[in-house]
C-alpha cells in the first residue's frame, strides 16, 4: 500500500471544549503536518453501570449508532467528515465490538448476544474490564446487528475502522465484515488492534479464541506492533537495541507483503515517548518510525513533547499552549519525505547495531537510515566509507571506518545496494 500516516485524537482531551467541533477546527492543521487519516477514539455514548472514573471509558459503549452528547451531535460528526474530506484527510473511527457496556440495551433484550456462565449470568473474560460484558459470536443475531452497524458508518462516509482488541473477535467475522464494507467503499482501511502475548495466553487459558497476528493479516491492512512491545520498551527505556532489531527484521520479512504495521511510539494505552527519552532522541525515534516502511502514527500531543498520558476515564486536555512549531515542521518534513521515497518498497533489512537503529529499504531505489536513539556518541554503519547526502538536511556526510558521529543523525540517504557491507 502507498505510504500513509495516521493522527490519533481523543476528542475529550482535544481542544477547549473536548468535543467534535474542536477536532474539526484543527483538521487543516493536522493535514498541514502531512497526515492522511485522522483517527478518533470511540465517539459513542458511554455506559453508566460499572463506569470507571468520573466520565467513564470510551470503550464501554451503550449505543453504537449515536454520538455521545458530550461530543456533540450526529450533524457535528457529519460536518467533521465533510471538512476532513475537503482538506484531503480521511476519517478513521474506533470500533469496539468485542464487548459492550454493561447497560447496553442488548444485555436485557438479547442476553444470547453475550457470553454467559452455567447459571446464565452474563460474564466478561478480562476481570479488570469491569464496565463491559463480552459478546458471544456464536449468535447469528449479534453478527447480523454488528455487520449492519458497520455498514451504516461506512455509508456515512467514514473511511476506515480501527478495531479494538481485534484478536478476540473471530476471524471469520472480520473477513465477512471486510467483504460487506468493500461493497460500499473498496478503499476502506482496516486497522487491527492486535494484542500482546500475555493477553492472548490468558484468554486462550479460558477456552476462548484469540486470533494470532499471522491470521489477522487475512482480514486487515494494518496491525499494531504489540508483538514487539517488550523489545521496543527495552530499546526506549534502556537503550538495548539488538532484540528489537532482530524482531523487526524477522517480522518485516515473515509477514505478508500486503500487510503494513503502524509504528506507534505512543498511543492512549502506552506511555508518552517524551516521558522516556530526551528531545533529541525523540526526534530520532520519530524519524525512524516515519521513514521505516509501514505506517507512521502520532498521538495528539506527541508533536508538542507531551509527557503526561491522559486518563481514559477523566477529562485531561492536551496542552496546546506548549506547541513546538519546530517539531511540527519536522513531522511535516518527515511525512513529505516518506511519501517521496517509500512509494515502492520490495523488501526491508533492519541491521543489528548496538549504537543506533539502522535499516535499508529496497525497491527501484535503495534508501538507508541511521538514527541515534540511545545516547551513543559514535554510530556504526553498514555503509562503506565515502560521501553520502543526508536527505533530511541536504548535507554531505563522510563515512570513515564504517562510522558516523551521533550528531550526524538522524541520517537518511539514497544509496546504491553496493554501498552496503563491510
Amino acid at each position: 500500500m502507498k505510504p500513509v500516516s495516521i493522527y490519533q485524537v481523543f476528542p475529550r482531551d482535544f481542544g477547549p471544549h473536548g468535543n467534535l467541533n474542536d477536532v474539526t477546527e484543527q483538521l487543516s492543521h493536522i493535514r498541514e503536518m502531512g497526515f492522511d487519516y485522522v483517527y478518533l477514539l470511540p465517539i459513542h455514548p458511554i455506559g453508566i453501570e460499572g463506569r470507571k472514573g468520573t466520565l467513564g471509558s470510551p470503550y464501554a459503549i451503550r449505543n453504537y449508532d449515536a454520538v455521545d452528547p458530550a461530543y456533540g451531535t450526529m450533524e457535528d460528526f457529519m460536518n467533521l467528515i465533510e471538512r476532513a474530506h475537503a482538506c484531503g484527510l480521511k476519517v478513521m473511527m474506533d470500533i469496539v465490538i468485542h464487548h459492550s457496556a454493561c447497560d447496553h440495551p442488548w444485555v436485557k433484550e438479547h442476553p444470547e448476544f453475550y457470553h454467559r456462565d452455567e447459571t446464565g449470568r452474563v460474564v466478561r473474560s478480562v476481570p479488570d474490564w469491569s464496565d463491559i460484558y463480552d459478546f458471544d459470536y456464536s449468535s447469528t443475531g449479534l453478527r447480523r446487528e454488528l455487520l449492519a452497524m458497520l455498514k451504516r458508518w461506512a455509508e456515512k462516509g467514514v473511511d476506515g475502522f480501527r478495531c479494538d482488541v481485534a484478536s478476540l473477535v473471530p476471524l471469520d467475522f472480520w473477513l465477512e465484515a471486510r467483504r460487506e464494507v468493500a461493497a460500499i467503499n473498496p478503499d476502506f482501511l482496516w486497522l487491527a488492534e492486535s494484542v500482546d502475548m500475555p493477553l492472548v495466553r490468558m484468554v486462550r487459558a479460558q477456552g476462548l479464541d484469540a486470533v494470532s497476528d499471522s491470521e489477522l493479516c487475512q482480514a486487515f491492512d494494518l496491525l499494531y506492533p504489540y508483538d514487539l512491545r517488550p523489545e521496543w520498551d527495552d530499546a526506549e527505556n534502556h537503550g538495548n537495541l539488538l532484540p528489537l532489531q532482530r524482531m523487526l527484521d524477522y517480522t518485516m520479512t515473515e509477514y505478508p507483503r500486503n500487510l503494513s504495521r503502524i509504528w506507534c511510539l505512543e498511543n492512549h494505552d502506552c506511555r508518552r515517548i517524551a516521558s522516556a527519552v530526551n528531545k533529541e532522541s525523540e526526534k530520532n525515534w520519530l524519524a525512524f518510525t516515519f521513514l521505516l516502511p509501514g505506517v507512521a502514527f502520532l498521538y495528539a500531543g506527541e508533536e508538542a513533547y507531551e509527557t503526561h498520558l491522559p486518563s481514559l476515564f477523566e477529562a485531561e486536555p492536551v496542552g496546546r499552549k506548549n506547541r513546538s512549531i519546530e517539531l511540527e515542521k519536522w513531522i511535516a518534513d518527515l511525512n513529505a519525505l516518506r511519501k517521496e521515497t517509500l512509494r515502492t518498497v520490495w523488501s526491508v533489512q533492519v541491521f543489528p547495531n548496538e549504537t543506533g537503529m539502522e535499516f535499508a529499504a529496497f525497491g527501484p531505489e535503495v534508501y538507508y537510515g541511521l538514527f541515534a536513539v540511545n545516547g551513543s556518541t559514535s554510530l556504526k554503519t553498514e555503509l562503506k566509507d565515502g560521501s553520502y547526502r543526508n536527505l533530511l538536511n541536504r548535507e554531505e556526510l563522510e563515512v570513515k571506518n564504517h562510522e558516523l558521529p551521533a550528531s550526524a543523525a538522524p541520517f537518511y540517504a539514497r544509496i546504491r545496494e553496493e554501498d552496503l557491507g563491510h
